[in-house]
């Protein structure tokens, strides 16, 4: 696909990765329209569109809420007429136990990661369906295949988002549907979501795996270019998805190193997340 001119809206934009997609964007010349609960970093996304002479409209509000994410469609229809590609990146994490977190925080992650790419997905399909043309672009994650402990509410989320996708991506085709889905799904990246050096949080000493949200972000244009329906950006990502795919058990047990505040707590099968 050829980004020129193309209307983009984006979630989660004002940090990590969809902060370096919507700029990458933006470099092909695409309109982009970006959303994020998170006013302080829209007005920095801002200030870095505007450095590199960039427009950019966006939008402060929350991703679960259905009737702000439909006046953010219709303003977009009203300023730019079409949708051509419209991106759920919007997501949290959450480390812990799942007995230690009450039903509340996991509803929180079940809504933001997963309920919100439903509804933005059914939000998206409604004019590009209508129009005979659009890219929707789901954001998963290597978590959506790959159980681990500690994790079960993003694990729970990126699965439904994976499943949720593919399924969609099936009906579209048997429907003849023109349009089309890419589903994103990164392995661990350095970014705030993975709390790196956190107590509850990505090992410090484990930081030489995290890939950068540039690097995704390059994957994310180039599968959008070449129309890709999936890609694993990441080194991490793919090792991790094969890896599962023929050590499933081996997999998940390796997954305490993530655990581990360094070597010698890992050599002895420690973890201060107990």
């Amino acid at each position: 696909m050829d980004l020129a001119g193309k209307t983009v809206i984006i979630t989660g934009a004002a940090r990590g990765i969809g902060f370096e997609t919507a700029l990458l964007l933006a470099k092909n010349h695409a309109k982009i329209f970006a959303v994020d609960i998170d006013q302080a970093g829209l007005t920095g996304l801002e200030d870095a569109f505007s450095r590199f002479g960039y427009s950019i409209k966006t939008f402060a509000g929350s991703v679960t809420d259905h009737e702000f994410m439909r006046s953010v469609r219709e303003s977009v229809l009203a300023e730019a007429k079409f949708i051509d590609i419209w991106i759920n990146n919007a997501g949290i994490a959450q480390i812990k136990n799942f007995m230690q977190s009450s039903a509340e925080e996991f509803q929180r992650v079940m809504d933001i990661n997963f309920h919100s790419v439903v509804a933005g997905t059914r939000l998206a399909l409604e004019v590009m369906e209508n129009r005979g043309f659009g890219l929707i672009i789901n954001v998963g994650s290597v978590a959506g295949y790959l159980p681990a402990p500690l994790m079960s509410s993003y694990n729970a989320s990126k699965f439904a988002v994976v499943g949720f996708t593919k399924s969609i991506q099936a009906e579209l085709r048997y429907t003849s549907s023109p349009v089309k889905m890419l589903l994103v799904s990164p392995g661990f990246v350095d970014t705030q979501i993975v709390a790196k050096g956190q107590e509850q949080g990505f090992p410090e000493w484990l930081g030489f795996m995290l890939s950068t949200a540039k690097d995704v972000a390059r994957d994310i244009v180039l599968g959008i270019k070449r129309g890709k329906s999936e890609i694993i950006p990441t080194l991490n990502g793919k090792l991790m998805r094969k890896m599962y795919s023929v050590f499933p058990d081996t997999t998940v047990r390796s997954s305490r190193i993530l655990l581990s505040k360094n070597l010698k707590d890992f050599l002895t099968n420690k973890s201060s997340h107990r």
